[in-house]
C-alpha cells in the first residue's frame, strides 16, 4: 500500500503546484505565471496517476492474465486453466504458509484469508480423533472447469496449512446458486347488488364494489453440498 503525507487527489496536487511560486511574483489567475503552472500541474497529475495505476497493478487482487501467470511462477505455482481467482487462491496459499497458529480459530482465519471469504460462512470442527479436524460448508464458487482437480488441490492445500501432527479428515463443500426472483400481483373486482324492500311498493337497489389485491413472491435457492473426504 502506498502511503503519502500529502493527499493523492488531483486538486491537492494542482493547488500545491499553483502555490509554488514566491509571493513577489504575479499570482493573478490570468497571469502568465499561473497559466504555466496550470500546464505543469496537469502534467504532474497525469504522471502521478499513471504511477498510482502501475502501483495498484502490483496488488494480487488486481492482477489478471499473463501478468498474474508470471507472478504465480515466482511463488512456484502453475496455472491449470483460465480461472484467475483460483490461481490467486493458490498464490495466497504459498504466501501464508507457515503463518498458522495452533487453534481451530487460527486455521479458520487462514482459510478465510486464502479463499477471500467471510469467516462466518463455514465451520471448522474437531474430528473424532483428538488430532483431526473437519471443514464444513466451505464455499466453492470457482468456475466449473476442472472442478474435481481444483477440489483436490484445495483439500491438499488445507492439509498443508495444518501442523504436521494434525490430519484433515473431511472437507464439505457447498455451491450455492441463487436463481431469479418472481413477483406477481393479482387484482379482482367483485360487484354485489342488494335489494332492500322498504315497503310493499318500494324497492331500493344498493350496489357494492369490492376490490381484492394480492401479491406473491417466489425465489428459488439451490444448494449443492457434496461431501469429499481428505485423503
Amino acid at each position: 500500500m502506498l502511503h503519502s503525507e500529502m493527499p493523492m487527489d488531483d486538486e491537492s496536487w494542482k493547488q500545491e503546484v499553483l502555490s509554488s511560486l514566491p509571493a513577489v511574483l504575479n499570482q493573478d489567475p490570468d497571469s502568465n505565471n499561473q497559466r504555466i503552472l496550470r500546464i505543469v500541474s496537469s502534467y504532474t497529475n497525469s504522471v502521478k496517476n499513471e504511477i498510482l495505476h502501475l502501483h495498484e497493478q502490483t496488488f494480487l487482487k488486481n492482477m489478471s492474465g499473463k501478468f498474474l501467470t508470471d507472478y504465480a511462477k515466482d511463488w512456484g505455482v502453475t496455472r491449470i486453466d483460465d480461472d484467475d481467482e483460483f490461481l490467486k487462491f493458490q498464490i495466497r496459499i504459498q504466501q501464508l504458509k507457515g503463518r498458522l497458529g495452533v487453534t481451530d480459530d487460527d486455521f479458520k482465519l487462514l482459510i478465510s484469508s486464502v479463499l477471500d471469504i467471510d469467516v462466518r460462512s463455514f465451520d471448522v470442527v474437531p474430528g473424532d480423533d483428538p488430532e483431526s479436524v473437519k471443514v464444513l460448508n466451505l464455499p466453492f464458487n470457482f468456475t466449473d472447469n476442472k472442478q474435481e482437480i481444483k477440489r483436490k488441490i484445495l483439500t491438499d492445500s488445507l492439509q498443508q496449512m495444518l501442523p504436521l501432527e494434525y490430519l484433515l479428515v473431511e472437507v464439505q463443500f457447498q455451491t450455492i446458486s441463487n436463481l431469479s426472483l418472481y413477483v406477481g400481483a393479482v387484482a379482482q373486482t367483485r360487484t354485489v347488488t342488494k335489494a332492500d324492500m322498504t315497503n310493499l311498493r318500494s324497492r331500493t337497489n344498493n350496489i357494492y364494489h369490492h376490490i381484492y389485491i394480492g401479491t406473491a413472491a417466489q425465489q428459488f435457492r439451490v444448494t449443492n453440498a457434496p461431501l469429499k473426504g481428505a485423503e
